[in-house]
Parts: structure tokens; C-alpha cells; sequence
């Protein structure tokens, strides 16, 4: 009996390679569907994340922090996103957002919630807006949503329901292994499951899933015989 192969990917907006990872895997969610492959996004809170695991970010560490320009560049000629540079304040406290995105992802429709994941980013990352302010929230999402649905989700930010849900998701994805964000945890069709951190680490998602070789970064779509 096979079982449902899947990618669950924990993100948290504060990451620049969370992005990475997300634009890559949505990009190619036709293709991975096309073998049986499910993609999941699931927010969590990175911070709590670091707290719980005594990892340091990238920025704290000055060699680490130096060769992220370089990852930039590379990034941006790869995963065919603009140049991001680094918030005027950084890092921010994305509980706010990263609750808000659970109740989007629970009350809208899958592309209004990848879509209200990729603003987030678009924002912080590319519009150096503080999305940890309210003001700067609803100005990211308010092309998006109407005021209603807009207000609904902000006050939900501050429900017992979602801080609970984001809690819950960031002591699975430390349950499951993670240590920093993006991390990805994949079950293949035989019901074997595994991990990988980071946003460069595709090929060996595809071996596993027994969609690739191991050599090959961008998934191929299945022949259709």
C-alpha cells in the first residue's frame, strides 16, 4: 500500500532562505503534483525556534553574516527574485504575521494563502516595511483582502486559538528535527520520511521521493504515456 508522498516545509518570513525555499517550491508544485507530490507551508516562529534549539541566526555570527551578500547574489540570479537587502529593523518579532497567515490559511482558498505567505516577504524583504506593526500588516495584505476579512484576520492575531496554532507549529518543526528555517520534512510514497534544512537541497528531496537521480535541481513534470 502506498502512502501520500509529501513535502512539509516550516517557514517564518523573518528568513531570507524561507523565501527561497518557497519560491522555488511553489513554483514547481504543478510539476511535484504530476507524481503524487503535496507541498505544504507551515509558519512557525524561527525565534522560538533558535531559543529552543541554542542555534545562533546567521546575522550574529560575523563570517556567516559577511557570506550572505554573496548568497544574495547567488539567490538572485537562481531563484529569480530581486536583490533583498537587509531590513532598516532587523529582526523583527513575526508572531503577528505568521499568526495571521494560520487564519488565512484556514479560511481562504490555498492561492490566497501563498499569496498572502509571498507579501510578507515582498514587504520585509524587498519594501523594508516593519510587518511586525500593525499599520505596516494591513498595508502589505490590504490589496489582498477586504477591509472585513482584513480586520478579521488582524484581531485574530490576538486570539488564545492562533497563538496557541503558532506555538503548536513551532514545536513540531522542533519536534521534526528543526533547528532554523526553512526546514523541510518529506515522506516519500512508501511511507519513509526524512529531513533537510536550508534552500539548496532539492536534488536530494527528488532522490528520496523517486523523482530524480539526486543530480537534477528543478523537478520534471511526469511523462504521460
Amino acid at each position: 500500500m502506498t502512502s501520500t508522498a509529501r513535502i512539509t516545509t516550516y517557514l517564518d518570513c523573518v528568513s531570507p532562505y524561507s523565501y527561497y525555499a518557497f519560491t522555488f517550491l511553489n513554483k514547481h508544485r504543478a510539476a511535484l503534483d504530476s507524481h503524487g507530490v503535496k507541498v505544504d507551508f507551515v509558519p512557525i516562529f524561527l525565534g522560538a525556534v533558535n531559543v529552543a534549539t541554542g542555534n545562533q541566526p546567521p546575522w550574529k555570527l560575523p563570517a556567516k553574516a559577511a557570506y550572505s551578500a554573496i548568497d544574495v547574489h547567488n539567490a538572485k540570479r537562481y531563484f529569480g527574485l530581486p536583490a533583498l537587502k537587509r531590513p532598516s529593523v532587523f529582526p523583527i518579532p513575526t508572531i503577528k504575521p505568521q499568526r495571521g497567515l494560520i487564519y488565512i490559511k484556514s479560511h481562504f482558498p490555498e492561492e490566497t494563502y501563498l499569496e498572502a505567505f509571498r507579501l510578507l516577504w515582498v514587504s520585509l524583504w524587498e519594501q523594508d516595511k516593519d510587518i511586525s506593526q500593525e499599520s505596516q500588516l494591513r498595508e502589505t495584505w490590504s490589496g489582498l483582502f477586504k477591509e472585513g476579512e482584513l480586520k478579521n484576520i488582524i484581531e485574530a492575531t490576538e486570539e488564545e486559538e492562533y497563538k496557541n496554532a503558532l506555538t503548536e507549529n513551532t514545536n513540531e518543526a522542533v519536534k521534526n528535527g528543526a533547528f532554523g528555517a526553512p526546514w523541510s520534512v518529506v515522506r516519500n510514497a512508501k511511507g519513509e520520511e526524512t529531513r533537510y534544512f536550508g534552500s539548496d537541497r532539492f536534488h536530494f528531496m527528488w532522490e528520496f521521493l523517486g523523482i530524480g537521480d539526486g543530480a537534477g535541481f528543478v523537478p520534471s513534470p511526469k511523462a504521460v504515456l
